[in-house]
C-alpha cells in the first residue's frame, strides 16, 4: 500500500471553493484516475473529498476503494451527498455513480458548498 501524505480535499477547499486554476490543477487528473478504474471494471461507490488526498507537490491521489466493486453490483453504500440516484435505492452501479459523485464533487470545490444530494425514489 503507498504512503500518501498530502490534505484531504475537504481541507483543501474554502468556503469560496477553489480558484478556477487550482480546481482544474485537481479535477483533470482526477477525471483521469476514475478513467482508469472505469476502464478495468471497477467503480469506486464512496467519491467524495474525504477520499481524496492533494500531495504536497498538488496530485490529486483517490483513496478508499474499499466499497469499490466490479460494474453492477446492486447495494447501498456511500455517502449520501454524493451519492448516485440509483445508488440511493440500492440499485446496480456503474461508471456513471462515480461521475454522479464527481459531478457533486465539482460543485463543492467551484462554490465550497455540499449538495443536498441525489433525490431517489424507487420505482
Amino acid at each position: 500500500m503507498e504512503l500518501v501524505s498530502g490534505k484531504t480535499l475537504d481541507c483543501v477547499i474554502g468556503p469560496e471553493g477553489l480558484p478556477t486554476e487550482k480546481l482544474l490543477e485537481i479535477a483533470v487528473p482526477l477525471a483521469e484516475a476514475l478513467s482508469a478504474a472505469h476502464a478495468v471494471g471497477v467503480v469506486h461507490r464512496d467519491l467524495k473529498p474525504s477520499n481524496v488526498i492533494v500531495t504536497h507537490n498538488g496530485r490529486p491521489k483517490i483513496l478508499d476503494f474499499g466499497l469499490a466493486k466490479q460494474m453492477a453490483p446492486a447495494g447501498t453504500a456511500g455517502a449520501i451527498p454524493y451519492m448516485s440516484p440509483e445508488q440511493m435505492v440500492g440499485g446496480p452501479v456503474d461508471a456513471r455513480s462515480d461521475i454522479f459523485s464527481f459531478g457533486a464533487m465539482l460543485f463543492e470545490m467551484a462554490t465550497g458548498q455540499k449538495t443536498r444530494g441525489a433525490t431517489a425514489t424507487p420505482n
